[in-house]
């Protein structure tokens, strides 16, 4: 996250949409389609294969964007941000965090 903040040009902003892994809407949702389908067809549980695919939840990777983001943006398929699908951020302002030495070389590279 450090380095996209450093390579982001002068007004750009850094934009995602992730899966709201951690809500219920989330788990239901994967549940009742993918995971069905991989049990039916596989015999093996889905839930196995999302903990290791899925290791931040929603919350966690908002946090990070926060810490490395001077203002962040948030939308949310759904009611809020704990009934939904999923997530989008728009970040901009990147903060400089981090040892200086990191920066010092991504910025070279820009």
């Amino acid at each position: 996250m450090a380095r996209a903040c450093m390579l982001l040009d002068e007004g750009g902003s850094l934009r995602v949409s992730i899966p709201n892994e951690g809500s219920f809407c989330w788990k239901l949702g994967w549940m009742l389609t993918t995971g069905l389908e991989f049990r039916l067809r596989y015999g093996l549980d889905y839930g196995t294969l999302m903990r290791h695919e899925h290791v931040n939840t929603a919350d966690e990777v908002e946090e990070v964007l926060k810490y490395f983001f001077q203002n962040v943006k948030a939308a949310y398929f759904g009611i809020n941000k704990r009934i939904a699908f999923y997530r989008y951020y728009e970040c901009t302002q990147p903060r400089e965090v981090g040892p200086p030495s990191f920066f010092g070389r991504v910025k070279s590279r820009k």
